[in-house]
Order: structure tokens, then C-alpha cells, then sequence
């Protein structure tokens, strides 16, 4: 989660759910700038744009106390296209990074010790769709880009006035602008 103070927004920025263009939006609202330098996803670059991400002491209900009054918005996505966008980008573009490795190892353990071939060279060393959907379904989600959304924004605790849907981007964008 990420407060913007100057307009008493409190974002759950869901991954894979537009959290990147929505983070570049509120730096330049935020910062009043058009230029933007550094990763949406990088803490210290979203503080340097006057952004607050939630440290990890806070609970649920600090959170939900600290920012009773913002205006409360989450970011969704269909849960099926996220999935799919979360396994092209961890998966299949970028499995060299360190996030990717971990749950990329585990799978093919699991291949391995289930005898299983795959006569595909392509996924000689990555999952295959059939494999990540497996690990998603049947293990802890550690990573917040296939975590459910409760886990991610405690919609329980936390009364979200918006919700922004990724299918809806700009109409949803339009939307929350009206109401900051």
C-alpha cells in the first residue's frame, strides 16, 4: 500500500493489476512533474515523489486507523488475465531474476522428482503453464504477483471508496482524480 499525503489518497496497488501506471501517475501528480526517474516498484524513488509505502511493522489496523480519513482506492484486475500476466513476465520473460528463481527452482524440483519429461526444449529449464498454475493453486503465495487480493489490501479492515479495475483503466483514472 502507498499513501500520497498532498491528497489523502491511500493506494493497493495490486502487481500485475496496472500497479505500475498507477504509481508513475501518483509520482507525477505528486511531484508535480512530468519526468520521472527511477522504477515505480523501488521505495526510494516513490518517497522521493512524496509517496509513502507502508513499512513492514504496520498492521492492517494501523494502517486502516493512520488513513480513516483518505480517500481509500484499489487496483484490480480479472483474476484469470492477471495470472496469465504474472506467468508471461516471472516466467517466461524475465526468469533470470532473483524474484523469478526461487518459485522457477521449486517447479522444476517438483518436475524432477514426478519423473515427468517435457519434450518441448523451450521448458527445459522454465515452467510450463501447466506447472505454475499447479504451484499457485497448491502452495503458499509468497509473491505479490499471484497473492489474492485479501491477502494484499485486507478489503475486511480497510473500507476502499474506489475500485479501480484495469479493464476500466482510464474511465477509473478519470474517477479517482474527481474524487482527490
Amino acid at each position: 500500500m502507498i499513501a500520497v499525503d498532498k491528497y489523502k489518497l491511500l493506494f493497493c496497488v495490486i502487481p500485475k493489476s496496472g500497479a505500475s501506471s498507477w504509481k508513475y501517475l501518483l509520482m507525477k501528480l505528486s511531484s508535480n512533474s512530468t519526468e520521472i526517474k527511477g522504477e515505480a516498484h523501488d521505495p526510494e524513488v516513490l518517497n522521493s515523489h512524496n509517496i509513502t509505502s507502508m513499512k513492514k511493522g504496520d498492521t492492517v489496523w494501523d494502517v486502516a486507523k493512520r488513513y480513516k480519513d483518505y480517500h481509500k482506492v484499489i487496483s484490480v484486475r480479472h483474476p484469470l488475465d492477471r495470472i496469465i500476466s504474472a506467468y508471461r513476465d516471472k516466467m517466461l520473460d524475465h526468469p533470470e531474476r532473483p524474484m523469478s528463481r526461487s518459485p522457477i527452482e521449486t517447479m522444476l524440483k517438483r518436475r524432477k522428482s514426478a519423473k515427468i519429461t517435457i519434450d518441448d526444449p523451450r521448458f527445459a529449464n522454465i515452467p510450463t503453464w501447466e506447472e505454475f498454475v499447479w504451484f499457485v493453486t497448491h502452495t503458499p503465495a509468497r509473491d505479490p504477483h499471484w497473492r489474492k487480493y485479501y491477502d494484499l489490501c485486507h478489503p475486511c479492515v480497510i473500507k476502499y471508496d474506489s475500485i479501480a479495475k484495469m479493464e476500466t483503466l482510464e474511465s477509473d483514472v478519470e474517477h479517482v482524480l474527481d474524487q482527490i
